[in-house]
């Protein structure tokens, strides 16, 4: 209001004025003191309800953590179990798979003893166990075959080269002796040193002839 309406004014119209300003004050301020009340209840509640949903998420962590811990001694308590059965049937675990004693190239890898139905567990185990040993067994008989059959070609190409050998010696013999009865003729006498080298040289060359045809003759058979 101007300055000049309150200085016209009567004492009872600005006590009337001064009445009616402080209970709109009053009011306005009962209106802010219930928002801000409103508000914090608001806050507090957001608080709590998120106090309520953080402490919830934890207990389920926590219940979902006991749980795979109990899953994983359960687990834990049947891999080793079934490992004791493997191992008590001939079998040994290296690098995750089990390989049946005496014989690696029959194998079954850890996981897949894993995944068998506990009821149907021991009938695997019996039936994995008769089959390492047929195909141990078989494996065996196939590599006595390939020795006997090795050794027997082995005995068959000496038996050759023996023959071979006998039938080559009459051959030989007289070759040999043809060789030992080589004789060089006397030497000419020559008066040219660079002749008598040549003859020289020449001799050497027929001699070496002769040995290396002894050494041919010998490997022959």
């Amino acid at each position: 209001m101007p300055h000049i309406e309150l200085a016209v004014m009567t004492d009872e119209e600005f006590n009337d004025f001064l009445m009616g300003k402080t209970l709109e004050f009053e009011e306005a301020q009962k209106l802010k003191a219930i928002k801000e009340a409103e508000q914090k209840a608001e806050v507090e509640r957001l608080a709590q309800q998120k106090a309520e949903q953080e402490a919830e998420a934890k207990k389920l962590a926590e219940q979902n953590a006991k749980l795979e811990a109990e899953l994983k001694a359960i687990e834990d308590q049947k891999k080793s179990m079934r490992t004791d059965m493997m191992l008590a049937a001939g079998f040994e675990l290296e690098n995750d798979t089990f390989y049946f004693v005496g014989f690696m190239d029959f194998s079954i890898p850890i996981s897949d003893i894993m995944e068998v139905p506990a009821v149907q567990f021991k009938e695997m185990v019996f039936a994995s166990k008769a089959e390492a040993e047929k195909q141990m067994k078989e494996s065996a008989e196939l590599a006595e075959k390939e020795r006997k059959a090795e050794a027997e070609e082995r005995k068959k190409a000496e038996d050759e080269a023996k023959a071979r050998a006998e039938a080559l010696k009459p051959d030989k013999q007289k070759l040999t002796d043809w060789v030992h009865s080589v004789k060089m003729p006397p030497s000419p006498e020559l008066e040219s040193d660079e002749l008598k080298t040549i003859y020289r040289e020449g001799v050497a060359y027929l001699e070496l002839c002769l040995n290396g045809m002894l050494k041919e003759i010998d490997k022959v058979g």
